[in-house]
């Protein structure tokens, strides 16, 4: 795939011609949400497919991910769902981050009860009905005892953990690209920004690895913008002072996700478990 496809998890790089990493500061609410309460009543996860066509959701209490179809690419206002999910429970419950490689051939999964995150292989790309464990899995209790979100940057070489327990970012590198069972701590971690009792519980980077975006989320609900000095290097992070408050729409925001033509922004929530649309 091309580095701008996999915009839909990150926001673009400036490589090749593409577009700015997105600039928080001229986001805005489209008042447009799709409801996965019919399937995910406690969402947690999201992610979109590689072309901006399947929609992806991971739910907490029924410990299972769904797959939409999105019949206008990046467009969540024409999502359905496909009957499409994969149950997990044998792996973990509690389910809190979801994420795919860049070309839909490997899923990711994070686990609060477990500390863990958890591979599975999809011998049709970016198809769930094909997933199945790959009996790998990395666990992070040494870092923190709360796992609420996972990121593997687009080479496959880094990843990186919310803690929601020590509320930091720990970042993590892979001696096997996209083998979460070569892991090993960097020992490097990040403080994101806080604000009352908020904790991070969901992490972006840019494409190239030089914009990093932060949910805190609790009592109210903020997206935070953060500079990498350094591409994927966590020890050159630092706020731009640049943040969007969407607790209009909800104050437990749990994950986020970027269109490929880095217009629009995608937010989930526990509350009311909906799908929020930002330009």
């Amino acid at each position: 795939m091309s580095v701008g496809r996999f915009l839909q998890q990150a926001a673009a790089g400036n490589a090749g011609g593409l577009p700015d990493p997105f600039d928080l500061s001229t986001a805005g609410y489209d008042s447009v949400t799709f409801y996965t309460g019919s399937q995910a009543g406690n969402p947690r996860g999201l992610r979109l497919s590689e072309d901006g066509t399947k929609m992806y959701v991971a739910d907490f209490s029924n410990e299972q991910i769904y797959q939409y179809s999105l019949s206008t690419a990046d467009d969540v206002s024409t999502a359905s769902y496909d009957s499409v999910f994969l149950t997990f429970s044998s792996q973990t419950a509690g389910p809190t981050g979801l994420h795919f490689n860049s070309d839909g051939t490997k899923m990711y999964l994070s686990g609060a009860t477990s500390d863990a995150v958890y591979q599975y292989s999809l011998s049709t790309a970016w198809d769930l009905s094909t997933a199945s464990y790959d009996s790998k899995s990395f666990s992070f209790a040494t870092q923190d005892s709360n796992p609420w979100s996972v990121f593997i940057n687009p080479e496959g070489t880094k990843m990186y953990v919310v803690g929601r327990a020590n509320e930091k970012i720990f970042q993590y590198s892979l001696s096997t690209a996209d083998d979460v069972s070569t892991a090993s701590y960097d020992s490097v971690s990040f403080t994101p920004q806080k604000s009352a009792s908020n904790v991070p519980v969901a992490v972006l980077f840019s494409s190239d690895g030089t914009k990093m975006y932060v949910i805190n989320s609790d009592t109210s609900s903020t997206v935070y913008q953060y500079s990498l000095s350094t591409e994927f290097d966590l020890s050159t992070a630092s706020y731009d002072s640049i943040s969007l408050d969407v607790e209009s729409q909800s104050q437990l925001m749990q994950a986020m996700a970027f269109t490929t033509d880095q217009t629009k922004m995608l937010l989930i929530d526990s509350t009311n478990d909906n799908v929020f649309q930002y330009s």
